[in-house]
């Protein structure tokens, strides 16, 4: 049986931080806080309390991070996502669902890849490539951290006699950009200053007791939700 249900990573330029539910948490000291980051989110499915069931919504969540809209230049019409034409420039993220398909001549693993482009500072667009592009209107809710939900998710197609179980959800958050804005100064030699900012689109929470939480939720058309909890350690712990 696999031990390990839920990762959670905090990538930085520096370093990883990885927590794992069970059976123990391992981490390399990432950055200090305050630092751009990147979220990686991975969730063995074939265990309980999700075992293989394909989820009808997904959620996910680290407390006290911050969210930062200025890091992606572009925005994601409805339009341009049905068309799969989303501009590179608002990808916020990336991620996958592995399932696994079992029929009476073969089986394999089948990943839907799902995209994820910033369409306002609170709303989303999850583009999964199911038969096609579906798009996924996503909820993004950045009080008290960076949560971020889809619900419905598209469903898988179905055929007789092809059984579908889910292996495995990864999802990875996280971007940056540096805006370059030319200034002129007034003076005796009235020269132009180059100015550069950067922006991350996440960052670590400047202070940390002991670890930060994370969480993916699994909503089902049938019986409760599975979420899974994870502590992502402090920076040098």
């Amino acid at each position: 049986m696999r031990g390990t249900i839920l990762k959670c990573a905090i990538t930085t330029a520096a370093a990883v931080a990885i927590a794992a539910v069970a059976p123990a948490a391992t981490a390399a000291a990432p950055s200090s806080g305050g630092e751009g980051a990147a979220l990686n989110f991975s969730v063995d499915t074939t265990v309980p309390p999700v075992s293989g069931r394909i989820p009808s919504s997904l959620a996910f969540a680290a407390a006290g991070f911050e969210f930062e809209p200025r890091a992606v230049a572009k925005r994601c019409s409805h339009e341009q996502a049905l068309l799969n034409e989303c501009p590179s420039g608002a990808l916020i993220g990336v991620g996958k669902l592995v399932v696994h398909v079992v029929t009476t001549t073969f089986t394999r693993n089948t990943t839907f890849p799902l995209n994820m482009y910033l369409r306002t500072n609170t709303a989303v667009l999850g583009v999964a490539f199911i038969g096609g592009p579906k798009v996924v209107p996503g909820t993004l809710n950045t009080a008290g951290g960076v949560a971020l939900s889809f619900n419905p998710l598209p469903k898988p197609p179905q055929f007789p006699g092809v059984t579908l179980t889910l292996e495995q959800v990864t999802i990875h958050l996280g971007a940056s950009r540096t805006v370059v804005t030319r200034e002129h100064e007034k003076g005796h030699n009235d020269d132009t200053v180059v100015i550069r900012k950067h922006y991350d689109l996440i960052r670590q929470p400047a202070t940390c007791s002991g670890s930060w939480t994370s969480s993916v939720t699994l909503g089902f058309p049938n019986g409760p939700s599975a979420s899974l909890i994870s502590s992502i350690a402090c920076p040098g712990d």
